[in-house]
């Protein structure tokens, strides 16, 4: 090994080129240069290091990927969540781990839900970044697991669906109960105004209670009490004859209780759909057997989807272009059968195609009672179709539950009166023989003036398009002259006591608001702003003086109304609406029709809810308490929103779309469709 005058240290193992050699002779003499400098010169002062925020405005690239949940803060090595707003230290001796720590650690943090889970809610966030742009992006809603909101939602969804106790402990939907019976309670609690009910009896297979009047009666006073219902206007019954034992009954709890009106001489409301539907069926008696036919042919059609398949063929054959099908009608209801003999008329030549191609429909047609169909028959439904029309359309006015019917009863009642009495002078014997029975029992219900319950005239009364005037010409067109003489002195007697018991009724306070406006209108009058206005003052001393003889001739609210012109005839007149804009004008008056107004004149609202019954006390449920079916009927009756009025017809085309799709099943490979729908009201997501 062999050493070089400039240190360069070679060795028989090490060759080092020229280059290398010049490259280490340089760093030598700067390094002398250097040494020589400090001994001659001053040290010089050591250049200040940068400041704090310029160190951490100069900061390299972040690029770890924790840094995207973090923004910057004043303080120097302190950054903040975007997420939670907690401050977090970032010093670079500790790296980015208590970031990810941070990260990683908040169980809130949208990015540490399970990816196998399924989203449950989604919401928009909006994001402003530094250069003030804004991005949009889609996260998943935060929410909170609550049991009791679970349980409560599992109680509703086994009342309203009607599925078995074995879903849900049944404490958990007599709770539900309670507490939507509480918050009645509440309103009835504050309610100013009369109550008018509607009851409806069924029979379960337990028959604890029976159907005597006075026991349906004294449940009713029983039910009242526990509800501290005690201004009652009127009941809505059927024609039961225990509902008049149970009307008068109710007439003397009511008159006991100091809360019947006009000592309830009309408490009792016949329901009107229940007459109709008498009246139609005693017409229809004659005519039973051409519907007895088309009853059989399409019972044929609709008992197995391979007959509706051949029907359909039928209908096709015959290019008969129509949205549905023909309908299987209910013996007890009429209003089913009208729909069902419109839908056959509509398909008399796909009928008449069947029987010629089946058969077997021939042959069951041949059981029935008078043979085959012939066209004498379907002559005598095509005949009978437009008389019905008109019960049909009234029965479903009737049978409204949102909107005012009391109003409409005088002129639809008397109306399908004046229809009868023209078709009993029709040409066609069935029609005129028809016409001939429903006038007959038309007579029994509203033939005799006495029966009638002078509410619903009054309620005529109070239709600013009728007023009394409209009700005095429908009395002298359907009752002889001394009737109709003796009916309306009845009815406006009964009119002004009725007025005057609100008018009695009616709170100080609200007298005082009354008569507050009359006097400062005058008292404005008398006295300008100021000057004294001699003649106002001249004329309220006439009218002072001249007051003690005219006190007794000075019109009522009850006289102003009735006075004044009617309102224009329009079929989209709302009378609610009226009436509570002129509330002003008739505080006591409108007070009035406001109980009047919502008198029911049919018993559907009760019948419908009342219509599960049979459903929730089946054979399978006959073990039940009458505490828990009374739970289970009212809480699906309140908890059903339904928005839509209760009309009598069942949405048969829909029925029909259903069977369509059934019978579409036989030949389609079946598939199970679960959609995810979130309850935004409790963050609870349901699968159907």
């Amino acid at each position: 090994m062999d050493i070089t005058n400039d240190g360069t240290v070679t060795s028989e193992c090490e060759f080092v080129s020229e280059n290398e050699v010049a490259t280490n002779t340089k760093r030598k003499k700067r390094k002398n240069q250097k040494g020589s400098n400090k001994k001659d010169d001053a040290k010089p002062p050591r250049p200040a290091p940068p400041s704090t925020s310029e160190a951490h405005d100069h900061m390299k690239k972040k690029r770890s990927i924790w840094w995207k949940h973090f923004e910057k803060t004043e303080v120097i090595d302190v950054v903040e969540c975007i997420h939670c707003h907690r401050r977090i230290g970032c010093a670079s001796v500790n790296g980015t781990t208590p970031l990810k720590n941070h990260v990683i650690g908040w169980k809130q943090n949208p990015e540490n839900i399970d990816k196998k889970q399924k989203l449950i809610d989604l919401e928009s966030k909006t994001r402003i970044s530094d250069d003030g742009s804004t991005e949009t992006t889609t996260v998943p809603r935060l929410w909170e697991f609550n049991p009791e909101v679970i349980r409560r939602a599992l109680a509703r969804m086994l009342i309203v669906d009607e599925l078995p106790f074995s879903f849900v402990e049944r404490e958990d939907c007599y709770s539900t109960f309670i507490k939507e019976r509480k918050r009645l309670l509440n309103i009835f609690a504050d309610l100013s105004s009369r109550v008018c009910l509607t009851t409806d009896t069924w029979t379960s297979g337990q028959n604890l209670i029976g159907h005597a009047g006075v026991i349906i009666g004294r449940s009713v006073e029983k039910l009242l009490i526990e509800w501290n219902l005690k201004s009652i206007l009127t009941v809505t019954v059927d024609n039961a004859s225990s509902n008049d034992l149970a009307t008068n009954h109710l007439k003397k709890v009511f008159n006991h209780w100091e809360g019947g009106v006009l000592k309830g001489s009309f408490l009792h409301m016949r329901c009107v759909a229940h007459i109709l539907s008498l009246v139609v069926k005693d017409g229809l008696d004659d005519v039973n057997l051409s519907i007895k036919k088309i009853r059989t042919i399409v019972k044929y059609v609709r008992s197995s989807p391979a007959r509706l398949q051949k029907f359909k063929a039928c209908i096709e054959e015959e290019k008969i272009e129509s949205k549905s099908l023909v309908s299987m009608d209910v013996d007890t209801r009429w209003n089913s059968t009208f729909l069902m003999l419109e839908g056959a008329l509509k398909f008399k030549r796909a009928f008449s195609n069947l029987l010629l191609k089946d058969s077997n429909c021939e042959k069951e047609l041949k059981k029935c009672e008078g043979g085959l169909i012939s066209e004498a028959d379907w002559t005598n439904v095509s005949s009978l179709l437009p008389f019905l029309k008109i019960f049909f359309d009234a029965t479903n006015r009737f049978s409204g539950s949102r909107y005012v019917t009391s109003n409409s009863y005088v002129q639809e009642i008397f109306g399908i009166g004046h229809v009868i009495d023209g078709f009993t002078k029709h040409t066609d014997m069935s029609v005129k023989t028809m016409a001939q029975k429903m006038q007959k029992k038309y007579k029994k219900y509203w033939g005799d003036a006495d029966k009638l319950n002078q509410f619903l005239f009054i309620a005529g009364v109070l239709d600013p398009r009728r007023k009394w005037k409209y009700i005095e010409w429908v009395v002298a067109e359907n009752f002889n002259k001394d009737t109709a003489a003796i009916f309306l002195i009845k009815l406006e007697h009964n009119m002004r006591s009725l007025f005057d018991m609100y008018h009695s009724a009616m709170p100080q306070k609200e007298h005082d608001e009354v008569s507050s406006i009359s006097s400062s209108s005058v008292s404005n009058a008398m006295w300008g702003s100021d000057v004294m206005d001699i003649d106002a003052m001249m004329t309220k001393r006439f009218e002072m003086a001249m007051g003690s003889s005219e006190t007794n001739t000075r019109k009522t609210e009850l006289d102003k109304y009735l006075g004044e012109d009617r309102e224009p005839m329009d079929l989209h007149f709302d009378i609610l609406t009226w009436w509570k804009v002129q509330r002003c004008r008739y505080p006591i008056f409108s007070k009035m029709a406001r109980d009047i107004l919502a008198i029911p004149v049919s018993t559907v609202a009760s019948e419908s809810a009342f219509s599960t019954g049979g459903r929730v006390l089946d054979c399978f449920r006959t073990a039940l308490t009458p505490r828990m079916v009374e739970a289970l009927v009212c809480t699906q009756d309140w908890t059903r929103t339904s928005y839509n009025p209760i009309m009598v017809d069942d949405l048969l085309l829909e029925i029909e779309k259903i069977e369509e799709g059934l019978n579409d099943l036989t030949l389609k490979q079946p598939t199970i469709i679960i959609d995810e729908i979130v309850d935004e009201t409790s963050g609870i997501a349901d699968l159907t």
